[in-house]
């Protein structure tokens, strides 16, 4: 009789349940505003005021306190990443600053960075328009189309979309060798030089062109992620026994993976970055295998380079199982990015401790309150010991802002 009295009882609760209008409450709320302060406040309103110039060159360098830090020129990464946070302020703020001191920067960019002869982009470049370094870089080349990507995003103006598109030709073209990947660099004419191969420049590259395909819609921009894509994933990607993933970071010129004796080794980092790429491209409609290599790349990053003790990213782990425990700057906000990015759109709320812990690892430990920006180093070993005085670029810290801010928004609609 009690058990017939309680399934009435349960049942009845159900309906009632089901005629009632709840809340939907997440199981990790995204601080949408701490990731916009920390983000202009703590970063672009301080780039803002220190980097540009009235001709559009960006002051790429800077001390704790903000002071140029003399430099003789500055490279095709340097000027795009900065344009890219200046158009990401924009995109969050509606500041005309930020937008103009984009286009300015687009301006140098085209101006003196842009090889008339040969095509592509020269590698440095003086702040008196100068080039310091003729020779083409495909990482480089990857966050001009990046910083493409985004101004288009904001302006919707063409010469932005068609610099990608052209960018990623000649990419395509004359940097791209018969395996699928890409050349580190090559002489100003592209001719071919023998050399080693390496992850860092194709996993960029497959960024900026998601983001060229998110921002623009076209067709050759999703065919060229969806080739690089598939380049890493049954190129590249080395399997484990347990199911998870990993990706080498140096390669001899046929793509196999360099050895530890010869500097082999597995970039921690990298590992949490590729699964969120490419998480982020099933996201945007790329296809369902990317998020499924994305969890098994994820599981092994979290397995082997993840610090259950204090939070964040290991540096490096070599093949036979030495981590390395030194962290880096940059690692840590890739961590805390793919963790929340999880969480929210795959719904792994398993993640939440390291996410808790990784989020109070960057504000306790990287976060420079009184300068603004972030330490070279944790505080806690700045405060024992000589920390660079210098300010890291803003490109990892905006990215994974802006990430933040993405999916708060995301969890605002499910309500």
């Amino acid at each position: 009789m009690n058990i017939r009295l309680g399934i009435v009882f349960l049942f009845s609760f159900a309906i009632i349940i089901a005629g009632c209008d709840f809340e939907w409450t997440p199981s990790v709320k995204i601080d949408r505003e701490w990731h916009r302060q920390s983000l202009l406040n703590g970063h672009l309103s301080h780039w803002l005021a220190a980097s540009p110039t009235p001709d559009g060159y960006l002051n790429p360098v800077f001390t704790r306190h903000w002071r140029p830090i003399a430099k003789p020129s500055s490279t095709l990464t340097q000027q795009s990443r900065i344009i890219y946070t200046f158009a990401i302020g924009y995109k969050l703020t509606g500041d005309k600053r930020y937008l103009k001191a984009a286009v300015n920067g687009a301006d140098f960019l085209f101006q003196y960075f842009r090889d008339p002869i040969y095509g592509g982009w020269f590698q440095a470049v003086s702040p008196d328009g100068k080039p310091t370094d003729e020779s083409k870089d495909t990482y480089g080349h990857a966050f001009a189309i990046f910083a493409m990507a985004h101004l288009y995003s904001v302006t919707q103006d063409p010469r932005y979309r068609d610099a990608g598109i052209e960018t990623w030709r000649v990419l395509r073209s004359k940097m791209r060798d018969t395996l699928g990947g890409f050349r580190i660099n090559s002489p100003r004419n592209f001719d071919m030089v023998k050399d080693n191969r390496r992850q860092n420049p194709v996993m960029h590259l497959f960024e900026a062109m998601l983001a060229l395909y998110v921002a623009t819609g076209s067709d050759e921009a999703f065919a060229g992620t969806d080739s690089i894509g598939n380049f890493v994933i049954y190129k590249l990607l080395q399997e484990k026994e347990d199911g998870s993933a990993y990706i080498e970071e140096w390669y001899d010129e046929n793509w196999r993976p360099s050895p530890d004796k010869t500097g082999g080794y597995i970039d921690l980092g990298h590992q949490f970055e590729w699964a969120f790429l490419f998480s982020k491209a099933g996201v945007q409609g790329m296809g369902e295998l990317y998020p499924s290599v994305a969890q098994r790349i994820l599981d092994y990053a979290l397995k082997v380079g993840y610090d259950e003790k204090l939070g964040g990213s290991f540096n490096r782990a070599h093949g036979e199982g030495k981590v390395d425990p030194e962290k880096g700057i940059w690692q840590q906000a890739e961590c805390l990015r793919v963790l929340m990015h999880f969480i929210v759109m795959r719904d792994k709320t398993e993640l939440k401790p390291r996410y808790e812990q990784t989020l109070n690892y960057v504000q306790t430990e990287w976060i420079d309150t009184t300068n603004g920006g972030w330490w070279m180093k944790p505080k806690s070993i700045c405060a024992q010991s000589d920390c660079p005085n210098e300010q890291p670029d803003a490109y990892h810290m905006t990215s994974m802002h802006s990430e933040g801010i993405e999916l708060a928004d995301f969890q605002a609609k499910e309500k």
